[in-house]
């Protein structure tokens, strides 16, 4: 069994980890706070005859404004994130389970009254205390969220896709990851630390309007080329700060992944939670699959899809499919059958249920018929974990996850899933789903490993 959460908040490792996020938060608030201090602080005039590159520039004391400007900004972002949340979870395919309007609905193998329990339970033994919102959003993505937003309180959002994937315990793992990054106040850390930043963006933005307007001051070809390339410095200056605070926010974010992660497999279990890993993984790579077969009859097509028309189509999709290459091999029937639908509805095309049905399959193999003439790209080494499930049982144990883990360590260029694989770039806000199965593996995986 896992250690329970006294020994994980014990463990020096965690203790490093916790203070690797630290450092990086830290990092970001400080630089944005030297940001905004040196706007603040900046005095940049249009000058005729010297200064450098035709603009006096020089440093004075902020005044009282710029305190105004700060605090506007600060009361600003919390009330738009109050807003926010509060706009999402009005939505009408949002069922608040806790405040109830109504008798809860049941999802999956649980009830609506059984969600709020299992809630209330984690936050009891993660010492939270009470979580005022708890809400299911009617979503095809297997997803949860939460927050922590002055004026509505903390909440768990949980999607209908996880409930219906997920087991009851896998499910109280996920549950018990979203309330460790309340635990953490990991939303209002986040918010903290971009407040300074969105007040320099406010000024900086000012100050910049003021440097161009010497550019329309009359003045030589020299001088004009000069606050020119004036300009051009202070907008790569500011985009390479504001570069430099993206990443330092984003490892922050990437860590405190990984501490939630970890916290939630002290809580319920190092093989629930790396299943429930797994399983949402696995669907979520079954969803760009099918994104990815849309995108490509489109391209055949010569044309371009919305997000809204591409989600309509997701909807056809049955909730449990999690197989990527079935999921991308439907998408060209369910791309025909959904538009010749909408012709008959919209423009009263003459086909009936079998008529669609027959047509979207022939389109279909038209398509995959053509897709096999164009040279095949190079195959992916992709990793399923499926082949360690030798008990059919969709469940890996820890015996199952030790095998997939030693192979993920083995061969570091087999992928686990396409989608999951490797962050697009350095600022990517979650770390690779490898990499929080790896990580949760060396504190609860290998008994022999110290804590």
């Amino acid at each position: 069994m896992p250690p329970p959460l006294a020994t994980l908040h014990r463990s020096p490792r965690f203790a490093a980890l916790r203070a690797r996020r630290s450092f990086w938060v830290g990092l970001a608030l400080a630089t944005q706070l030297g940001v905004f201090a040196l706007v603040a602080c900046l005095r940049v005039l249009p000058h005729d005859n010297g200064g450098f590159l035709g603009y006096d520039v020089s440093l004075a004391l902020p005044g009282a404004g710029h305190a105004v400007a700060l605090g506007l900004t600060v009361a600003w972002m919390l009330w738009a994130a109050a807003r926010q949340a509060k706009k999402h979870l009005d939505r009408p395919d949002v069922t608040r389970l806790r405040p109830a309007a109504g008798p809860l609905p049941v999802y999956g193998a649980l009830s609506g009254h059984e969600l709020v329990t299992m809630v209330d339970e984690v936050a009891a033994d993660m010492k939270v205390g009470h979580i005022d919102i708890v809400a299911v959003e009617d979503h095809l993505v297997p997803n949860a969220m939460t927050a922590r937003v002055p004026g509505l309180g903390s909440f768990v959002l949980l999607h209908t896709n996880l409930l219906h994937l997920l087991t009851a315990a896998e499910v109280r793992a996920v549950v018990a990851h979203e309330v460790a990054h309340v635990r953490a106040s990991d939303s209002m850390v986040a918010l903290a630390s971009r407040l300074p930043g969105v007040a320099a963006t406010a000024m900086a933005g000012w100050l910049l309007v003021h440097v161009a307007d010497g550019l329309l001051l009359p003045g030589d070809l020299f001088t004009f080329l000069q606050r020119l390339l004036f300009l051009a410095l202070a907008w790569t200056g500011w985009l390479g700060a504001r570069g430099l605070i993206t990443v330092f926010t984003q490892r922050a974010s990437r860590i405190a992944e990984v501490i939630a992660d970890l916290r939630a497999a002290a809580a319920c279990g190092y093989e629930a939670h790396v299943n429930a890993l797994l399983r949402i993984g696995e669907r979520a790579e079954a969803l760009a699959a099918f994104g990815k077969g849309v995108q490509g009859v489109l391209s055949a097509m010569g044309e371009k899809g919305s997000a809204p028309a591409l989600y309509a189509l997701i909807g056809q999709l049955p909730r449990s499919l999690v197989d990527a290459e079935k999921a991308a091999y439907a998408a060209p029937y369910a791309f025909v059958k959904h538009h010749l639908e909408a012709m008959r509805k919209g423009l009263g095309l003459a086909l009936d249920d079998e008529q669609i049905r027959a047509l979207a399959r022939g389109a279909a193999e038209h398509y995959w018929a053509k897709a096999e003439e164009k040279p095949a790209g190079p195959a992916e080494e992709r990793l399923s974990w499926r082949e360690f499930d030798a008990d059919r049982s969709e469940f890996l144990d820890r015996d199952e996850l030790e095998r997939l883990v030693e192979e993920l360590r083995t061969d570091g260029k087999r992928l686990l899933f396409r989608t999951l694989s490797k962050q697009a770039s350095i600022v990517d806000s979650h770390p690779t789903m490898r990499d929080r199965i790896l990580a949760v593996h060396a504190f609860f995986g290998a008994p022999e490993v110290s804590r």
